[in-house]
């Protein structure tokens, strides 16, 4: 009976854990609103709405999808991430494997010469045989949490690989579109510049007949044979960065520009997503998986708290053992030769010299380490945020902006044109009005894409809707 007690006020001792228990970060007092007193919101922004988990659907590009689904399945950063998770996972387990009983088998075979006088026997010294066999259980009842807290700690690096692997789906899909929308404004940069030094050629070579009959000065004919020159230097590096993005979208689905090639993106077939979802401030901290892998960092450093502070106290470990032994190797299984004992096994620290007091110090110091970061992390957050929406108030005024020019040198050229034909003008005007326009529609090209890539970009900084993918 009074065995009985001792076990259960064991047991009752073993239920609690020292150290702080984690307790998740409220939402920042700041998380009212993104932008500045003085700043606006996008137009086509909506506060509170539902981010999907394909954001990119939005763009209503199939060709995106399909090269997104790809990614998704062959890229090489993100297998890494899953095998990191993977990784992390296992050593969970592992840890978790301190919480059950330790039950092990062990045997042997010695040879040994026994000197019986020494037992006070008259008989004289014999060299034996001796055989055994058999097993052992042990169990630390964690009396201050040492196991419990090291699971513990497992477990939140888990959960913040877990996280960080959805951070890598997030960056995997963001890049894709990004590398996709530069590509499509790249073709199209191209042509509007190849079609602007054809022109320019066509120029020059009206000035060169005009300057043989006189009515032209060298000045003129030197300023149009430069513009050119000028306009030609643009297409290198317009074609060397649109090949550099299409190398990079072979690697992003695991390929090599030699076994694929992305298909010719059109810059018109995407579509200017309308009325664009924004999480509410106090839901991102709940959304970005960068903050969440944060707190659960900020969460495994609590629990190694803990752990530091149970090494300080004793450990209680409780044992049984059961063996087999004989002189000769079928005796083994005789009941004659069969022992047991249990045994319970208290160790406790006296004087470590401070090791373990200061171990608990540096324990604590990582926590208040993790919970800079994770403040950090989060006010990095809330200024991508808004940085990305005041882009995207500039992006519509841009927009609006170079649609106009178009427009307007579209007219400019057409009345160009018909005074030419009216015999009021040559085709100089037109050929000026048309550079005009070209350069118009490159200014329009640039406004438009940058417009998509900062809507890509505030989906990925709402995070992305990873919780809600399929």
């Amino acid at each position: 009976m009074r065995i009985s007690l001792t076990v259960l006020g064991l047991m009752g001792v073993a239920s609690c854990a020292v150290g702080p228990d984690f307790e998740r970060p409220a939402p920042p007092s700041f998380a009212r609103q993104y932008t500045a007193p003085d700043e606006q919101m996008p137009v086509q922004a909506v506060l509170g709405r539902k981010i999907t988990g394909e954001w990119w659907h939005l763009f209503e590009s199939a060709d995106l999808n399909t090269l997104i689904s790809m990614a998704l399945e062959h890229n090489q950063d993100l297998e890494a991430a899953k095998a990191a998770l993977a990784q992390v996972r296992q050593k969970a387990a592992a840890t978790e494997g301190l919480a059950y009983p330790q039950v092990g088998l062990h045997g042997g075979a010695t040879r040994e010469k026994v000197n019986f006088t020494s037992y006070g026997m008259s008989f004289p010294s014999e060299t034996l045989n001796l055989y055994s066999i058999g097993g052992t259980v042990s169990y630390a009842l964690d009396l201050f949490g040492h196991d419990r807290r090291s699971v513990e700690a497992a477990e939140a690096d888990a959960e913040a690989e877990t996280y960080r692997l959805n951070g890598a789906y997030l960056t995997l899909t963001g890049t894709v579109v990004m590398r996709v929308l530069s590509a499509a404004s790249l073709k199209e940069q191209a042509e509007i510049v190849s079609s602007l030094i054809a022109m320019d050629q066509r120029r020059v070579d009206l000035m060169r007949t005009a300057r043989r009959a006189g009515t032209i000065s060298d000045k003129e004919m030197a300023d149009a044979e430069g513009q050119l020159a000028v306009d030609g230097a643009m297409l290198p590096p317009v074609l060397a960065q649109l090949s550099g993005v299409r190398h990079e979208l072979s690697v992003l689905v695991g390929k090599t520009p030699e076994q694929w090639s992305p298909p010719d993106f059109e810059l018109s077939a995407f579509i200017v997503p309308q009325n664009i979802p924004l999480s509410l401030p106090s839901d991102l901290v709940r959304h970005r998986p960068d903050i969440l892998a944060a707190e659960a960092d900020l969460h495994a450093a609590s629990a190694l708290i803990g752990v530091a502070e149970a090494n300080r106290y004793p450990r209680l470990v409780l044992s049984a053992d059961i063996t087999q032994w004989a002189v000769m190797p079928g005796q083994l299984w005789r009941d004659a030769a069969t022992g047991a004992g249990v045994g319970a096994g208290l160790t406790a620290p006296i004087f470590q010299g401070g090791r373990l007091e200061a171990e608990q110090h540096a324990a604590e110091s990582a926590y208040n380490v993790s919970f800079a970061k994770y403040r950090q992390t989060v006010l990095q957050s809330f200024a991508q945020v808004a940085t990305v929406l005041q882009g995207l108030v500039q992006d519509e005024r841009a927009v609006t902006l170079t649609g106009k020019a178009v427009v307007a040198t579209v007219d400019s050229r057409r009345y160009a044109e018909m005074e030419r034909l009216s015999g009021t003008s040559g085709i100089l005007p037109v050929l000026v009005a048309e550079r005009q326009e070209k350069l118009a529609r490159l200014a329009d090209v640039q406004s438009r894409v940058q417009y998509l890539k900062d809507s890509a970009d505030l989906f990925l900084a709402m995070g992305g809707g990873w919780w809600d993918r399929s």
